[in-house]
C-alpha cells in the first residue's frame, strides 16, 4: 500500500519530466539537420515515444506534433499513463499547446500562447499564460475543474525567453547554432509566474561511451521539472544522434528511459 501510494505521488510530477527529457534528448539530433530551416520542415510532424522508468518498460506514451494556427503555428505535447502503470494509478494525462508566430529574418519562433493542463480521472487543472508583447506583459491564469481560479499578471523579464514548446522547435530550426564540445548555453523558459532556467552544457573531459564523441549535461530547474531529479546525462555520436541518455535518479525510483518508437508525416 504504501509502495502503491509512492507511484501515485510520483505520476502526479512524471509528465513535465518526461518532457523536459524528450527535449533534451531531440533538440541535439535535430539541430544537426541541415535541410531544416522554417516552420515548413516541422508542418505534420508526428513523433511518438514510449517511456520506463523503475519495473515498468511502458509506462507512459507521448508524442509532439505541429500545425498551422491562425495566429502563426501551434505545437502541442501529449503523454498518458500506459501499460500495467496505468492499471495501478489510473489515467493520467498531461496536454501542453504553444501558439506561436516566426520571423523569418531572425529565423526564430515567439510565444504568444502557451498552455499546459494535467488530468487525473475526472479531475483536471490547468495553466494559461498570454504574453503581450506591446504592452510587455504576460498573464498567467490557473483553472481547476474548468473554473478560473486566480490570474496573475507581471512585467516580461528583460531577458530573451521562451516557453518549452518553442525552444524545443528553435533549436531544432538552428536558432542556436550546432553544438560543439565546451559549449555552455543558459534558456529563460517562462512558463510559470517567474522565470526558470534549461543549461546545456557540452561537456569534453567526460569519460565517452562505446559509440559516442560528445558527452551533454542537462540542467533543469525544479521549477519547470517538479522531479526528484534536475540533471540529465547524455551520450552523443559524431553526427550529434544520441547513443544513451538517462535522468538520474529520477523520483528515487531509479533511471528514466525514454524511446522514439515512430516518426511521420500527416
Amino acid at each position: 500500500m504504501i509502495l502503491m501510494k509512492k507511484i501515485y505521488w510520483v505520476m502526479s510530477f512524471f509528465f513535465s519530466a518526461f518532457f523536459i527529457f524528450l527535449i533534451v534528448l531531440f533538440t541535439f539530433k535535430f539541430s544537426a539537420e541541415a535541410s531544416v530551416s522554417g516552420p515548413g520542415a516541422f508542418l505534420g510532424e508526428k513523433l511518438k515515444y514510449n517511456v520506463g522508468f523503475w519495473l515498468f518498460r511502458n509506462s507512459a506514451e507521448g508524442s509532439f506534433s505541429f500545425k498551422k494556427h491562425k495566429k502563426g503555428y501551434e505545437a502541442v505535447f501529449e503523454a498518458q499513463t500506459a501499460g500495467f502503470l496505468k492499471l495501478i494509478v489510473g489515467k493520467k494525462s498531461e496536454y501542453m499547446k504553444s501558439v506561436m508566430e516566426y520571423d523569418s529574418n531572425k529565423k526564430m519562433f515567439r510565444t504568444l500562447i502557451f498552455e499546459e493542463t494535467f488530468t487525473d480521472g475526472e479531475k483536471e487543472v490547468k495553466k494559461e499564460i498570454f504574453y503581450d508583447y506591446g504592452e510587455k506583459v504576460y498573464e498567467v491564469s490557473f483553472f481547476r475543474g474548468g473554473k478560473k481560479m486566480k490570474s496573475i499578471k507581471k512585467s516580461m523579464p528583460d531577458d530573451f525567453f521562451e516557453d518549452l514548446l518553442t525552444f524545443f522547435y528553435n533549436f531544432r530550426n538552428g536558432y542556436y547554432g550546432i553544438p560543439g564540445v565546451g559549449k555552455d548555453l543558459s534558456v529563460c523558459a517562462l512558463v510559470n509566474a517567474t522565470p526558470s532556467y534549461i543549461r546545456v552544457f557540452v561537456d569534453k573531459n567526460a569519460n565517452l561511451k562505446k559509440g559516442s564523441k560528445y558527452h551533454f549535461v542537462f540542467s533543469v530547474d525544479k521549477k519547470i521539472s517538479a522531479a526528484g531529479s534536475d540533471r540529465v546525462l547524455s551520450w552523443f555520436s559524431d553526427e550529434l544522434i544520441p547513443v544513451y541518455s538517462v535522468i538520474k535518479d529520477a523520483y528515487y525510483f531509479g533511471d528514466l528511459r525514454i524511446k522514439l518508437v515512430e516518426e511521420y508525416h500527416e
